[in-house]
């Protein structure tokens, strides 16, 4: 009769040990379902380099377009950050389908809805490079001072 106890604890972690590991394998396969989006600047070589051209050309034709219409100006006394961080989906055939606002910054504010559209309507005409194809990640778009 004494062993009984010390049979039924060896039993109970027994049991114990074998639905441990179970309850955390259900926990990483969660884990792991949720998608991981990737910054730009964390995207493969060629992937990035495509999107480098793609932003610098925003960066050289729209973006003064914008701020000059929404007669925006940076500087180090007040406006440091003109920039918006938004989640681009693009599709199988090369065009934006989807896009998320993640963050944005006008000086100290947030942007409005229409600076949002503004910022974005470009991406929408546009043909993206082969590399970014089926491609869901996040950039940067705007810029910020270094005061």
């Amino acid at each position: 009769m004494k062993k009984l106890p010390g049979i039924c604890f060896v039993l109970a972690m027994f049991f114990w040990a074998i639905n441990v590991p179970a309850k955390a394998e259900q926990v990483s396969d969660t884990a792991k379902s949720e998608p991981v989006i990737l910054k730009s600047y964390q995207l493969p070589r060629e992937q990035w380099q495509a999107w480098q051209k793609v932003q610098q050309d925003w960066l050289k034709t729209e973006y003064p377009k914008i701020l000059r219409q929404q007669r925006l100006k940076m500087n180090c006394s007040g406006c440091e950050n003109i920039y918006l961080d938004v989640v681009f989906s693009i599709d199988a055939t090369g065009k934006l389908n989807q896009y998320k606002p993640v963050n944005s910054r006008k000086c100290a504010e947030q942007f409005s809805e229409q600076l949002l559209k503004k910022f974005v309507a470009w991406f929408f005409t546009l043909q993206f490079p082969p590399e970014l194809y089926d491609l869901t990640f996040e950039v940067r778009l705007g810029t910020g001072l270094t005061c």
